[in-house]
């Protein structure tokens, strides 16, 4: 039976999420649709296209942005700022995945989100880009000049954000890994868009992506949580769907033929003239695993990264370190894209140890192949996966976008999308495995016997911005000096143009038909959440009996505000070395292992407090949370006591290695997100809390 268009086509119950899975479809449009049924307030929409990029001119980045700058309905410049000053959303945002672009929104209150998704609807599919060509230009890129003696230069918003991310060395080194590794299939291009690539990107190229892949035979709805779905499906056939009729789109993944040899590339970052190049060499190594259509190894790879890379007991991680020819390690197992892969990166090494790195990489897997995994360290990192997926926590994002971010990954390569929610019995077969030697298996066969790999070596260049922004600006001087008075003229008429939209103002009437809720919209009474305190033994203890699906969660809070200003640093330092190296009881290896075996692990933060009133005024505190299922509340007790009391600080080679890893991390940091140290060293100038986030993590720190 037809619903407004939509026909179910399966349903399905998912004791995971407690909830009914119904995936339908649009027969009018070729739209699919599937809902979540779930007893939750914080309800997502999300419509999703696949946008393969065919080069990297950044073309479906350039249209996640342009789609938001108006469209019929709502012909603003920013529809979307001027609806969030009257919404309660919990969720907003849009993003371009490797091969498809999503736009999710979330919202507590049920008028705020059918309006939320209405608004989004209009946006993607009838955008006012194809009426007004300064919103490509804008977004994208293009060339500018005020008046006919300026210098021709470019510029954009996706062209200005891809410049600064290319500065990284780290997007840098995996851009290179996914040309290497995919030669033949889209995972070679930017969908992102390279700066140098960002300007061969046409007009009618824009309009023309948009119109072939913004179509809803080519469309992905995921609605989640406790809605009216009839009133959706009306909202969505009678604002889109039922304007389109179904065409065949050519836009799914093809596969990338597997290599009979390894291959080897190499590429260079920038470093300014004063550094030098020591130790600055990076090292990435990829490899494509065959496993898609096996389930339970799909899943267990996950595990296999996190025991070889994200513990302290990590062996692959720890070999590398100890090794002495990097100063940081990461790595893991990819699963986005339509094949897997898995990925080791080593930070800040010199082109001598290529050899040494690839000859301790695979002598490690061999001997845990040979020997076996330490079964305790499988079982360590079953149990935080467990934790992953039962709580389904990604900070800031509503649950319904975790879950959507999971399934489209699944569903736009045409697998089943519902298994992705599913992992009771995954969980189930890869505990059975720990008997035998499957992870060892596992390992064997998809990387010690794969010769699909790819081996990047990246290498520091001093110089390279400026002689790149040097030989921008000549190329620029070249193609102003043959450009005729009417291109000129051209040039310096959009570039007006771009200026005038920029300065404009809304209309009223434009801006009365954004909906706003109203007052009669939002309940009168807030939710009440209970806050019973105890005093035990002097300490405040704060309840919050609510369900959490069986899962204890404890924060501790120890006040720092007593700190000498010396010691504040190191607060921020003490983070990084709490369940990293050795206590009274235990080796930091075993530690890690009973972390992870018992509890969802511990996390360390220093927070403060500001007064509402007085930023001069607040609170420092060093915090420690934790989790585990209620029957393990004792051992996790135990866990926090050794840890909080009994941490030793006698093995000064193990410090040195956790101290270069934050060194690392902090300069990407700096590289990938210079505005926040900048924000951060402003705010340290204006009031004392702002000082203290600038000790205990900004350029002071």
């Amino acid at each position: 039976m037809s619903n407004n268009g939509f026909e179910i086509k399966e349903t399905r119950f998912v004791k995971e999420l407690n909830a009914n899975v119904n995936i339908y479809q649009h027969t009018r449009s070729g739209a699919k649709l599937l809902h979540i049924d779930a007893d939750d307030d914080n309800k997502v929409f999300c419509v999703a296209f696949r946008t393969p990029p065919t080069d990297s001119t950044g073309v479906a980045h350039i249209l996640e942005h342009s789609v938001l700058c108006g469209s019929d309905k709502y012909p603003l410049k920013e529809p979307f700022v001027e609806l969030l000053k009257g919404s309660l959303y919990t969720f907003l945002n849009a993003m371009t995945g490797s091969a498809h672009t999503f736009y999710p929104v979330a919202s507590t209150n049920d008028k705020d989100f059918k309006t939320l998704a209405e608004v989004y609807i209009d946006a993607v599919f009838f955008p006012n880009i194809h009426k007004i060509d300064e919103i490509f230009y804008q977004e994208g890129w293009h060339y500018e000049m005020q008046k006919a003696e300026d210098d021709l230069t470019i510029k954009g918003v996706v062209y200005n954000e891809m410049k600064g991310a290319y500065s990284s060395p780290n997007r840098v080194l995996h851009r290179k890994l996914s040309e290497t590794l995919c030669p033949d299939n889209v995972y070679k291009n930017c969908s992102g868009g390279y700066p140098d690539d960002i300007p061969n990107l046409t007009l009618a190229d824009f309009k023309a992506f948009h119109k072939k892949y913004y179509h809803p035979a080519n469309s992905y709805f995921v609605l989640y949580g406790k809605m009216n779905i009839a009133e959706m499906f009306e909202m969505i056939n009678n604002e889109a769907l039922k304007k389109f009729v179904h065409t065949n789109i050519e836009s799914c993944v093809l596969p990338q033929k597997l290599f009979p040899k390894p291959v080897e590339a190499e590429c260079v970052y920038s470093i300014s003239p004063e550094e030098s190049e020591t130790d600055k060499t990076w090292f990435g190594l990829e490899f494509m695993l065959d496993i898609a259509a096996d389930k339970t190894a799909y899943f267990s790879w996950s595990i296999i990264g996190h025991l070889l890379f994200d513990t302290p007991a990590a062996p692959l991680r720890n070999a590398l370190l100890r090794a002495g020819i990097c100063k940081d390690v990461y790595g893991g197992f990819t699963k986005e894209n339509l094949q897997p892969t898995f990925l080791v990166i080593l930070v800040d090494s010199n082109p001598v140890h290529k050899d040494t790195f690839i000859k301790i990489f695979f002598e490690t897997l061999r001997d845990l192949v040979e020997k076996g995994i330490d079964k305790q360290l499988i079982e360590a990192s079953i149990n935080i996966n467990e934790f992953h997926f039962r709580e389904a926590n990604m900070e800031r994002y509503p649950k319904g976008f975790v879950y959507a971010y999971y399934l489209l990954s699944e569903w736009i390569h045409d697998r089943d999308p519902i298994a992705a929610l599913c992992y009771e019995e995954l969980l189930t077969e890869t505990r059975e495995s720990l008997i035998g030697n499957y992870y060892e298996m596992l390992i064997k066969k998809s990387l010690l016997e794969n010769p699909h790999y790819a081996l990047v070596t990246m290498k520091p260049e001093k110089g390279l911005m400026e002689k790149k922004d040097k030989l921008l600006k000549e190329k620029l001087a070249n193609i102003k000096a043959k450009m005729s008075p009417d291109e000129v003229a051209n040039v310096i008429n959009i570039t007006q143009k771009i200026l005038d939209r920029q300065n404009s103002v809304d209309s009223p009437e434009a801006i009365k038909k954004i909906p706003t809720l109203q007052i009669s919209d939002v309940k009168a009474e807030a939710e009440h959440i209970s806050f019973p305190t105890e005093n035990f033994e002097g300490v405040t203890v704060l309840k919050h009996p609510i369900f959490s699906n069986g899962i204890g969660y404890v924060s501790f809070y120890f006040e720092t505000n007593h700190l000498p200003d010396d010691l504040i640093p190191y607060a921020q330092l003490l983070e990084n070395f709490l369940g990293a190296i050795h206590t009274k009881k235990y080796h930091y290896g075993e530690l890690s292992n009973l972390i992870n075996i018992h509890t969802g692990g511990f996390d360390y933060e220093n927070t403060i407090f500001t007064d509402l009133y007085n930023e001069d005024k607040f609170r420092s505190f060093f915090t420690v949370k934790t989790k585990c299922l209620i029957p393990k509340i004792d051992k996790m007790a135990e866990l926090l006591a050794e840890l909080t009391s009994n941490t030793l600080f006698d093995d000064n080679d193990r410090i040195k290695e956790i101290l270069y890893e934050t060194k690392t991390n902090q300069d990407m940091k700096l590289a990938q997100a210079g505005h926040a140290f900048t924000i951060a060293r402003i705010n340290a100038t204006l009031s004392a809390s702002g000082l203290y986030s600038e000790q205990t993590g900004g350029i002071e720190f």
